[in-house]
C-alpha cells in the first residue's frame, strides 16, 4: 500500500478523489503536528528564566507533539504499519516539506519516500501532479531550510526574549524575533521620519504659451534654486510673462509591459487596494480560494508560470473569461496569448505565480472567495493580452528672466497616447474594485497644433503654491514590499554588498503572520491602514542592541537559507552562525542593562482601530500559523 500524507484535510480530499480504488491511503497532517520542546526539556535550568543560565543552546533538537495532535500521530503511526511506500504530499514551500518529513522521522519511517509537488488542488492539476512523483530525497535540502529556519528562530527568541525581559524591561514581557523585531524596528524609523518632518511652502509656476500659429499649451515650472518667497515668485511670473520662446517637443515610443501574475505580496496590495483587506485576511482569502480548488497555491513569492502550462492558458482563460463580471469582450478574448516572458520554468523555483485553475466558483462559494478568485482570474487575463503600446512626448520650454539667482526658468509637461488603445492588457481594467491602479489612471494627451520648434509667446504665468510632503506611514502592503527588499535600508557598507537588491526579511507565508504578532504584542497599532508603533514598540527598538534591529542581518539570514534549500550551504555552518550570533547579542544586552537602558512601558490591549480585531475570513481547514518565533 503507498501512503500519501497531505499537510491538511482538503488537500487530502482533493488527492484521494483522483486515486484508483485500490493500491493507496490517504492521511493528512493539519500543519505542523509536532514542535520544538521548551527549553527545559533540554536541562532543569532553564525552566525559570534567568538571564544567568543563558545562553540556550541545543546540540540534538526534540520534537513533541503539539496539542491536540497525539491521535493524528496514532492514525498516522497505524496506517505506516501497512505502507510500503509513503509519498510526502505537504504544501509545496520548506514548511510543507518539513511538517510531513518530520512526523515520518519521529515514527521512525525508514522505508521508500517519495514527493508529491501539488500548486493546485482542481483534479486537472493533481492528475498531473501524480504523474511525476519523485524521490523525496530530493527535497531533503529544502527540509533542511525550514530546520535550520526553525532552530534559528526558536534560538533567538527563547534567548533574546528572556534576556531582555529581564535585564532590560521593567515588567513588561517582550517578545524578541528573527523577522518581528527588524520588522518592528522599520516601522519605528519610518515613523520618526513622520515626526521629524517639517513641511515646507515652495512656490512653482504656471504658464500658458501660444503659437504663432494659434495653438495654446498650459506648462509648469519648478525655479531652481527653490523659490520659498511668495513675492520672488510673483516677480518671476511678471519676468514671464510676454516673453517669447520656442517650443521643444520629444517624441519617443515606449512599451507597457502585461503585468506578470500575482505573487502572493502584489496580490495583498491590490486586495488592500481593492477591498481594504489586511495582509493576512488577504493570504485566508486566497487560502480558501486554493483549497476550494479554484486558484493555485497561493504563498508563492514568484510571479512566473512553468513552461510546460503554457499550453493550458487559453483554455482556462477561455473559462474563467466566461465566469467574471463584467466578463471581457470577445475581442480581447481573441487577443490573448501566453507569452515565453511569463511561461518561463528558469524562473520557478520552489512554486510558481498564482492563477485561477480553471473551475469556477459556485453558488454556495462565499464573498469574499469570490473576490479573491476574480481578482486573480483579472490579473492572468491581464498577462495573456498584447503589451500597450505607447508614444510618450515631453513639451518644454526656456524662457529668460534675467534674474540675478535665477536666469532662465525651463516649463515643461509630460503627455502620452496609447496606439493600441481597446486592444493591450490595459483595456481590460478591476471592474468592481475601490481602487483601479496605474492601468486606469487619466493621462494627458499632446494639444492639437504643437510641433517641435514652434514659436511661442508666455500670454499668461502665475505662481502656484506648494508644499513638500512628508513620508507615508506604512500600510501593511507597503510594509511587506519593503520586507521583500531591505538592501536600501542597510547602513554596513559589508553587509549591504553581500545583499541582493531582492533580498529580504520573512517569507511570503510568514510576512503577514509578522504583521499580526507584532499587534497581538502590542508593538504596532493600526489606525485607517497607517501602521504605527505604540509607546512600547519604540522603547524596545531604542533599548535593544542596534544590530537585532539590523533589517540586513536577517536578510543575510534569509538568503543563506535559500542556498541551504539549493544545497549550496551546510545547515551545521549555518547552526554555528545563530550560536555565535546569540553569545555575541547576549553581550550586548548585558551591557545595555549596566548603561541603564530600561522599557517601562506597558502591553496595552488591542483595541478595534490598533489591533487585528477585524478577524480574516478562513474556511474550516485553514493552514495553522507557522510555528517558532520569528
Amino acid at each position: 500500500m503507498k501512503l500519501i500524507i497531505a499537510e491538511k484535510p482538503s488537500v487530502a480530499r482533493a488527492i484521494q478523489d483522483c486515486l484508483p480504488a485500490t493500491g493507496y491511503a490517504v492521511t493528512n497532517c493539519f500543519g505542523h503536528l509536532l514542535e520544538l520542546a521548551q527549553p527545559h526539556a533540554y536541562d532543569p535550568k532553564w525552566e525559570k528564566w534567568d538571564p544567568a543560565t543563558l545562553p540556550i543552546k541545543v546540540v540534538n533538537w526534540k520534537l513533541v507533539p503539539k496539542d491536540g495532535a497525539k491521535e493524528q500521530i496514532k492514525k498516522i503511526a497505524a496506517l505506516l504499519k501497512s505502507a510500503t511506500v509513503v509519498i510526502n504530499a505537504g504544501d509545496p514551500d520548506r514548511e510543507g516539506q518539513l511538517l510531513v518529513d518530520e512526523v515520518l522521522e519521529h515514527l521512525g519511517w525508514r522505508g521508500p519516500t517519495q514527493r508529491l509537488m501539488l500548486n493546485a488542488t482542481d483534479p486537472a492539476s493533481v492528475k498531473k501532479a501524480l504523474a511525476k512523483i519523485e524521490d523525496n530525497a530530493k527535497y531533503h535540502p529544502v527540509r533542511d531550510a525550514a530546520a535550520c529556519r526553525q532552530g534559528a528562530d526558536w534560538l533567538i527568541g527563547m534567548n533574546m526574549s528572556r534576556a531582555v525581559t529581564k535585564l532590560l524591561s521593567d515588567g513588561a514581557l517582550v517578545s524578541i524575533g528573527r523577522v518581528q523585531t527588524p520588522t518592528l524596528a522599520m516601522i519605528v524609523r519610518r515613523q520618526r521620519e513622520i515626526d521629524a518632518f517639517r513641511s515646507e511652502t515652495f512656490y512653482k509656476l504656471r504658464a500658458t504659451f501660444r503659437t504663432d500659429a494659434g495653438a495654446t499649451i498650459d506648462l509648469m515650472a519648478e525655479p531652481q534654486p527653490r523659490v520659498l518667497d511668495e513675492k520672488i515668485a510673483q516677480a518671476l511670473a511678471t519676468a514671464v510673462k510676454s516673453k517669447r520662446t520656442s517650443l521643444a517637443v520629444e517624441t519617443a515610443a515606449a512599451v507597457r509591459r502585461a503585468p506578470l501574475p500575482y505573487d502572493l505580496s502584489s496580490f495583498q496590495k491590490d486586495a488592500e487596494a481593492a477591498f481594504g483587506w489586511t495582509a493576512a485576511q488577504s493570504l485566508a482569502n486566497l487560502q480558501a480560494s486554493y483549497e476550494a480548488k479554484l486558484t493555485s497555491y497561493p504563498r508563492t513569492d514568484c510571479r512566473y508560470l512553468p513552461s510546460e502550462q503554457a499550453g493550458d492558458a487559453l483554455r482556462i482563460a477561455k473559462v474563467v473569461a466566461s465566469a467574471i463580471n463584467p466578463a471581457p469582450a470577445p475581442a480581447l478574448i481573441d487577443l490573448m496569448r501566453p507569452s515565453s516572458r511569463i511561461y518561463d520554468s528558469k524562473k520557478v523555483e520552489e512554486h510558481h505565480g498564482v492563477i485561477p485553475t480553471g473551475m469556477v466558483p459556485g453558488s454556495t462559494t462565499s464573498d469574499v472567495v469570490r473576490k479573491a478568485w476574480q481578482l486573480v482570474c483579472l490579473q492572468f487575463l491581464r498577462s495573456l493580452l498584447p503589451d500597450s503600446k505607447v508614444e510618450e512626448s515631453r513639451v518644454s520650454a526656456v524662457v529668460d528672466v534675467g534674474g540675478r539667482t535665477i536666469k532662465s526658468v525651463e516649463f515643461s509637461a509630460n503627455y502620452e497616447r496609447l496606439l493600441n488603445a481597446g486592444a493591450s492588457w490595459e483595456a481590460l481594467s478591476r471592474s468592481g474594485t475601490r481602487e483601479d491602479g496605474d492601468a486606469e489612471k487619466q493621462v494627458r494627451t499632446l494639444p492639437p497644433g504643437i510641433d517641435d520648434g514652434d514659436a511661442a509667446m508666455a500670454i499668461a504665468c502665475e505662481q502656484v503654491q506648494a508644499k513638500t510632503t512628508p513620508p507615508k506611514p506604512y500600510t501593511e502592503a507597503s510594509l511587506i514590499s519593503d520586507m521583500r527588499s531591505v538592501a536600501k535600508y542597510v547602513q554596513d557598507p559589508k553587509l549591504k554588498a553581500v545583499l541582493k537588491e531582492t533580498s529580504g526579511i520573512g517569507t511570503a507565508a510568514t510576512q503577514a503572520e509578522t504583521i499580526e504578532t507584532l499587534k497581538r504584542r502590542s508593538f504596532i497599532r493600526v489606525d485607517k491602514k497607517a501602521i504605527r508603533p505604540t509607546e512600547l514598540g519604540c522603547q524596545v527598538i531604542d533599548s535593544i542592541p542596534q544590530e537585532m534591529t539590523d533589517p540586513g542581518v536577517t536578510a543575510a539570514w534569509e538568503d543563506a537559507l535559500g542556498m541551504i534549500a539549493k544545497g549550496k550551504y551546510a545547515p551545521a555552518l549555518f547552526m554555528k552562525g545563530i550560536d555565535a550570533v546569540v553569545e555575541r547579542w547576549l553581550g550586548m544586552i548585558r551591557s545595555s542593562a549596566r548603561d541603564g537602558r530600561r522599557i517601562t512601558a506597558e502591553a496595552q490591549k488591542p483595541t478595534s482601530r490598533s489591533s487585528a480585531s477585524a478577524k480574516p475570513a478562513r474556511s474550516a481547514s485553514s493552514k495553522p500559523a507557522r510555528r517558532g518565533a520569528r
